[in-house]
């Protein structure tokens, strides 16, 4: 029986009770697909059935293996091929939990079986029988694997599922679920519901929000947003975790990677180097596959062009090359989210990039000096206590049911116009606009063109209409008008203030160029 707490709309799990654990007393069983547990443990044969492919050779009167039955033998156990767009994987499948499988391993299983000694050296001397080429001829499925729906998310752990809605969770054993699931999913400790506000990641979360109510739903919310596994085209987005404040000598340090590494507990995340980081690389997806449910793309540099990743976000992972195997495509149900941490800004201010980005700001309470190792005296994770692990868990599951309640609440810090003009235009440019003579003198299109080249030494050409277009960006968001002096070829502009006091001329100690 399932263990079951319902909580009042828009409530979170503090305010549930403890409950018991479930325990999944069952014994191993193989599942074949499309079987539910009870017809596969009526099928299951006896060690000494399952090993029926030795024949006795009449010849020599020596054991040998029938290429068919040892096929069907590795069926009976739970072996598969599955399709992954135009390769194959191999899998093995046992108490509805799915995991991939190398030749090897199937040789260890079915040596296990084996007590018979001479049984047993045919096994150990005949290679051909766990070269990828035999193996082929296991049967071919398409798996349908467990995924969230639009208002439900589920969770693996050691004591069973956990089923999240808004309005509560109900934990399912894994002999009731009969659902398959990836192996690599299954979060290694039990799930036992806890006031998350006791928390030590709780309370990180409030400094990191600056203890301000809004902002900490609003972060709660993206993290419910990145452990729900549901997308579609209109729906996938990708967060975009950044310091609350610019400058041009970030130090990070601020509790960015803190936040994935925590998603990650829940969801299986894969690490990329942002420094290193190239969309137009023929091989940058090459350890993506369709169990992958977040992929991390760290602390990427300046200059990072956020449009490159249009296509993966709303499109899939489409023809991915990988090195010595076949190419392979995600659709974007299937696909993971991606999580962006920068100590810089990400360029794009236009509607194509915000329909495409969930963006937080990180108050800046943590830093080189002031570590989350240094306020809580232990490593997150790394040497916590059941208790602790149990407050966190609550925690990442009351943002689930806080998201499913709320959609998305925005997670912004202080207003910073520095920030706001780097992502309309780009940092070096607002460098330059910051420095220049523009702000006191006339100029043409082409002038400023020439003077921001050779301030920012780009090599590559910038049109007079992008400067133009930059130039306006920045004007407006510092508190300036562009005003046009003469209509003669070629045209000459002023930049003059507006009523509202320009914020370059109020806060310029504030500005870090």
């Amino acid at each position: 029986m399932s263990n079951t707490k319902k909580a009042p709309q828009g409530s979170n799990l503090d305010e549930l009770e403890q409950h018991e654990n479930t325990k999944n007393d069952s014994k191993t069983v193989i599942v074949p697909i499309g079987s539910s547990l009870s017809e596969a443990a009526e099928e299951l044969d006896e060690p000494a059935d399952i090993l029926d492919f030795f024949e006795l050779d009449k010849k020599n009167s020596k054991w040998k293996v029938g290429n068919d039955r040892f096929i069907k033998c590795l069926v009976r156990l739970g072996y598969r091929t599955i399709e992954l767009g135009k390769a194959y994987e191999f899998v093995k499948i046992e108490n509805c939990i799915v995991e991939r499988a190398a030749p090897t391993q199937v040789k260890q299983h079915i040596l296990s079986l084996c007590d018979d000694s001479d049984k047993r050296d045919v096994i150990i001397g005949n290679t051909r029988l766990f070269s990828d080429k035999f193996l082929d001829a296991i049967k071919l499925e398409k798996l349908a694997m467990h995924r969230d729906t639009p208002t439900v998310s589920f969770f693996y752990y050691n004591n069973g599922v956990l089923k999240v809605s808004k309005d509560g969770w109900e934990l399912i054993p894994y002999q009731q679920f009969k659902k398959l699931v990836w192996r690599d999913h299954i979060s290694d400790r039990d799930f036992n519901p806890a006031d998350y506000k006791l928390g030590q990641f709780y309370d990180f979360i409030k400094k990191v929000c600056a203890n301000d109510a809004e902002r900490i739903k609003g972060l709660m919310t993206t993290i419910g947003f990145a452990l729900h596994d549901y997308k579609t085209s209109a729906t996938s987005r990708a967060i975009i975790i950044q310091d609350e404040m610019f400058s041009d000598t970030p130090e990070g340090g601020s509790g960015k990677g803190l936040i994935v590494v925590a998603i990650g507990k829940l969801r299986k995340t894969i690490n990329m180097d942002g420094k290193n980081f190239d969309a137009k690389n023929n091989f940058v997806w090459e350890n993506v596959n369709e169990s992958v449910r977040v992929i991390h793309i760290d602390d990427v540099r300046t200059g990072f062009n956020f449009e490159d990743l249009f296509s993966v976000i709303t499109g899939g992972f489409q023809n991915v090359n990988r090195k010595n195997k076949a190419e392979f495509s995600l659709p974007v149900e299937d696909s993971p989210i991606i999580i962006i941490t920068t100590n810089n800004v990400v360029r794009g201010a236009s509607g194509s990039f915000l329909r495409r980005q969930i963006a937080v700001d990180l108050h800046q309470y943590f830093h080189s000096e002031r570590t989350p190792h240094d306020q809580y005296g232990n490593f997150f994770f790394e040497e916590w206590s059941e208790a602790e692990w149990e407050m966190f868990d609550s925690f990442m599951i009351a943002c689930v049911q806080l998201y499913f309640a709320e959609g998305v609440l925005p997670c912004k810090g202080e207003d910073d116009p520095v920030k706001r003009a780097v992502k309309a235009t780009s940092q070096t440019f607002v460098e330059w606009f910051q420095d220049t003579e523009l702000l006191s003198t006339e100029y043409s299109l082409s002038e400023a063109r020439n003077q921001y080249k050779d301030h920012s030494d780009i090599r590559s050409s910038i049109s007079g209409k992008r400067i133009g277009n930059y130039i306006r960006e920045c004007a407006k968001i510092f508190g300036f008008e562009v005003k046009q002096i003469s209509n003669r070829h070629p045209r000459t502009y002023t930049l003059v203030k507006t009523t509202k006091q320009s914020v370059l001329s109020v806060r310029d100690d504030e500005i870090p160029f």
